[in-house]
């Protein structure tokens, strides 16, 4: 079960029109009531959320969301948002495996969980008992959130598209391996541009994404063996440094390979 743990929530609603952007720093869950929205982080892919949607800010970041146009008879852009601002406490880990993400509204639990409760939410006058109400409602979020990424990957870890599938499987027997988009494409003789849109349509997250994913889980089950040097760990999920493989893995987890070491071979580990 997972573990969240929030120092600061503020609830707020706001809309988007057309030509000015709302921008931001902190962590956000974002759910979008009416209209369709893009939220933009820096080196990350673009959340773009229609009407239903839930986009997830995890950490500390600036980003900006801009009103699109919604499917549908309607042209002009504009969007009403719900946005949850918080501040994580505690331990990090759960939500440092978190990327910025979007939830579709007819596939996530937490979406729909949101969808039910929006009517009930206001944004007022903050007070002891509504703070620790939305504290509580978005530290559920996030977990459901988290569950619901770890169900569609588990779903979809076979992928139907063949090529797509053999991908997988080289990256899982080869995770040390170099791999670039370009040669995970010459392998299967298809083009960059096609293999990225496949993958990220079959597995709903693109290819490095889901080979650092793979790294960093085979990492774990490698720092569980106490005879494994994490030299030896950090090359065998592609790392040529220790320093760059622990930078990698830090963020993966919220914690130092030699940390999450001695917390998981601990005799007192619960």
């Amino acid at each position: 079960m997972h573990s969240i743990h929030l120092e600061q929530v503020a609830l707020d609603r706001f809309q988007l029109k057309p030509s000015i952007a709302h921008e931001a720093t902190e962590s956000t869950i974002y759910f979008v009531l009416e209209g369709a929205c893009a939220v933009r982080v820096a080196d990350e892919p673009s959340l773009r959320l229609s009407a239903g949607d839930l986009g997830i800010v995890p950490h500390v970041a600036t980003h900006r969301v801009e009103a699109m146009t919604a499917p549908g008879p309607s042209v002009s852009p504009a969007a009403e948002l719900m946005a949850f601002r918080f501040l994580a406490g505690g331990d990090p880990t759960a939500l440092a495996r978190l990327r910025p993400l979007q939830l579709q509204s007819g596939s996530s639990h937490a979406a729909a969980w949101v969808r039910r409760l929006a009517p009930l939410l206001t944004v007022s006058a903050p007070d002891r008992i509504s703070t620790a109400a939305y504290r509580h409602l978005a530290e559920a979020i996030l977990c459901q959130a988290i569950d619901d990424v770890d169900a569609a990957r588990a779903t979809d870890q076979k992928p139907q598209d063949e090529d797509v599938l053999r991908v997988v499987e080289l990256m899982r027997a080869q995770p040390e391996r170099k791999w670039t988009i370009d040669s995970l494409a010459r392998e299967v003789s298809i083009s960059r541009s096609s293999l990225a849109d496949r993958f990220t349509c079959a597995l709903r997250q693109p290819p490095m994404e889901y080979l650092h994913q793979l790294r960093m889980q085979r990492a774990e089950s490698l720092l569980g063996k106490p005879n494994y040097e994490i030299k030896r760990i950090a090359a065998a999920v592609g790392y040529r440094s220790i320093a760059a493989f622990s930078h990698a893995f830090r963020r993966w987890s919220g914690r130092s390979p030699s940390v999450y070491r001695k917390k998981i071979t601990s005799p007192t580990t619960s």
